[in-house]
């Protein structure tokens, strides 16, 4: 039976590259390559994909915003998410979010295979080369990865912020201690490599945080 895929990627080289190599695979048909993450569903339903692969680093929507919205209008596609980030937290995110699937980039032709035709909705398939990365290891510096580190709690508190609320007002809004509120904003700062409230609330807006 024929396996129908939809590649989401932005780097045009790696995409039509990953497209030529896969449509070498007998049942294999590429419907499409998408580079960003505008109207994704509409693109995703003319026609529906068995397996989605899904990169995470990208325009308009990044990878793990485009897993939360598709997962509840496609229950039954398989989503892999193929990355240049090797790390199993991130890849232990998208599986609690829909994902089967969190492959390198550099992953061979037998796991993409396995992933096409082998795995099922309900299984969660993590490649090779995925590493465990503690809490004081960066693999790759960039805004994905900062924005990607923040907590709920933590992303909460950069709306207040950008509301202009003290972190006492932050703390009587959250019912948390105003010294919880300073170690968020520490953690936060660290995080996000920015110095100043003004720095913050301007990251915040270009990466759509708030």
């Amino acid at each position: 039976m024929q396996r129908k895929i939809i590649i989401i990627d932005d780097q045009n080289l790696f995409a039509t590259g990953l497209k030529s190599l896969l449509e070498e695979i007998d049942n294999v048909k590429v419907i499409k390559i998408i580079p960003d993450g505008s109207d994704i569903v509409f693109k995703l339903n003319s026609p529906t994909p068995d397996v989605l692969l899904l990169d995470l680093n990208l325009p308009v929507k990044n990878g793990i915003q485009i897993l939360e919205e598709i997962r509840p209008v496609f229950p039954e596609m398989i989503i892999a998410i193929l990355t240049m980030y090797s790390d199993e937290n991130l890849a232990m995110m998208t599986k609690k979010l829909g994902a089967n699937a969190y492959l390198n980039k550099d992953a061979d032709l037998k796991e993409l295979k396995h992933v096409i035709f082998e795995i099922d909705i309900n299984d969660f398939y993590l490649g090779n080369g995925i590493k465990k990365v503690t809490q004081h290891e960066s693999l790759i510096e960039d805004k994905f990865s900062h924005i990607n580190q923040l907590t709920s709690r933590e992303k909460e508190i950069i709306k207040l912020i950008a509301e202009g609320k003290s972190s006492s007002e932050v703390a009587e809004d959250l019912f948390i201690s105003p010294a919880t509120v300073q170690t968020h904003r520490r953690n936060i700062f660290n995080k996000l490599k920015v110095n100043k409230v003004s720095e913050l609330i301007k990251y915040a807006y270009q990466n759509n945080i708030i």
